[in-house]
């Protein structure tokens, strides 16, 4: 008898060890952090540009997050200077990142380059957090050293005299910054730092490094659930489970509060303390918010280019049993080039809760979106090829998703994904969406 017990003890040895007198296994060692070198980002909207002369001027990128300043005398002659988002491979990345053209462009005075940040970028950060960074020719991010936080404008500026891709980037978060959770279900969350130091590409900026967990410069010293330090039964539970890391326990039913906010009491390594706040739903399905951008092309003529991007808002229609649009607006482009002939027409225009739906499945989702419009712009495909005014009644398909595969949702409750090249009714698809829940 004695020897059955003991045997059915060992044989739960990873879940109670010490209840056979054996010590449990250390936790796996920290990852270490290693300088951050990713592929170049893909171009997932359309371009803007402006001739800025030798007297200066601003460009502002299409989504309004992105700011150009070139000051008087920066440039020897007139310069078109583009804005061209691409898919971001940063570590610690927000948003789109943006190749500014023309690459490698230099300027004889600094160029004043503004990131306009939202909510959404702090989720499970802060604003002292935030930096801008630029990829090298090694393929390695770089962030400069001196930067502007204006928390009243939600503004990050930096200055340059050369032109590269560009990106966001928040330097310490909590992981994930927002989730979905079943029920009685569990989440683990982590306080990463996206460090940057030693020398960068020029003297002014400093290597990037991949985002991991260092608890030299930050230490959480406790856990909370709604300001309520280990949580409560009805708001759910959280503990550390190892250095940097903690579980939380939901509830076994909806919260009165949903989202909770679970909170990392943290002190960086000049002893500030600050607060980290992971936002989670209790069974529930949160409205969604991001931006949707696509490239696609006639596989027949490489001329006939549709480019959208939309800032669109999603509710879950508990009665329908999926998402649907709630608010949102696209820009859209239409270009058709083909043996001298050239329409090029553009759009801009409110989003209809008609015109996209998300269905969610177990862990995958299909969506589809798209808005009709009047198209307006020139033409001169004419018996005397003269350009001459032209409106047409098309439609902006901006979330074009694959109609043969569903899409995987993110651990933490993002639905995001990136289409490079794929060859959708008779079109080359390139897109990006990133759509995170909101409060």
């Amino acid at each position: 008898m004695n020897t059955r017990h003991s045997s059915l003890c060992c044989a739960a040895v990873l879940a109670f060890a010490a209840g056979c007198g054996e010590k449990a296994p250390p936790p796996p060692p920290l990852e270490v952090a290693k300088i951050a070198v990713t592929a170049p980002g893909k171009a997932v909207g359309p371009a803007d540009e402006k001739l800025i002369p030798v007297t200066g001027g601003t460009l502002v990128s299409a989504d309004q997050r992105l700011t150009i300043d070139v000051p008087a005398g920066a440039l020897a002659t007139a310069q078109k200077i583009t804005i061209q988002p691409i898919s971001n491979g940063t570590p610690g990345g927000k948003g789109l990142a943006y190749r500014i053209g023309p690459e490698g462009q230099t300027f004889t005075a600094p160029v004043k380059l503004t990131f306009r940040y939202s909510g959404t970028d702090l989720a499970g950060s802060e604003a002292l957090a935030l930096k801008i960074a630029y990829q090298d020719k090694e393929g390695r991010w770089n962030t400069i050293k001196s930067v502007v936080r204006d928390e009243t404008a939600k503004t990050v500026t930096v200055e340059t005299t050369h032109f590269s891709d560009w990106s966001l980037l928040g330097g310490w978060q909590l992981m994930p910054p927002f989730a979905s959770v079943g029920a009685g279900k569990a989440v683990d969350l982590t306080v990463v730092t996206c460090n940057s130091k030693g020398t960068g590409s020029d003297e002014l900026a400093e290597l990037v490094y991949t985002c991991v967990p260092e608890p030299d410069f930050f230490t959480v010293e406790d856990w909370a659930v709604n300001g309520t330090p280990g949580g409560t039964v009805a708001l759910g539970q959280v503990a550390s489970s190892r250095v940097g890391t903690a579980r939380y326990s939901a509830p076994n039913s909806q919260p009165q509060s949903n989202p909770v906010g679970v909170e990392a009491i943290a002190k960086d390594k000049s002893g500030r303390k600050t607060l980290l706040i992971s936002s989670i739903w209790v069974d529930a399905h949160p409205p969604m918010a991001g931006i949707i951008n696509t490239t696609q092309v006639n596989q027949l003529n490489a001329g006939d280019v549709l480019t959208t991007s939309a800032n669109v808002t999603f509710k879950y229609d508990v009665g329908e049993g999926m998402y649907r649009v709630t608010a949102g607006t696209v820009n859209s482009r239409l270009d058709v080039v083909s043996n001298g002939c050239e329409q090029h027409t553009s759009f801009s225009g409110a989003i209809a809760a008609q015109d996209g739906t998300i269905a969610i499945g177990e862990g995958t989702y299909y969506a589809q979106g798209n808005t009709m419009g009047n198209f307006s712009g020139t033409t001169n495909c004419t018996s005397n090829n003269v350009t001459e005014p032209l409106t047409i009644y098309s439609a902006a398909y901006w979330w074009p998703a694959p109609m043969t595969m569903e899409l995987a949702i993110k651990p933490d409750g993002r639905i995001e994904d990136t289409l490079v090249d794929v060859k959708q009714q008779g079109r080359v698809v390139t897109a990006t969406w990133s759509l995170v829940p909101v409060k």
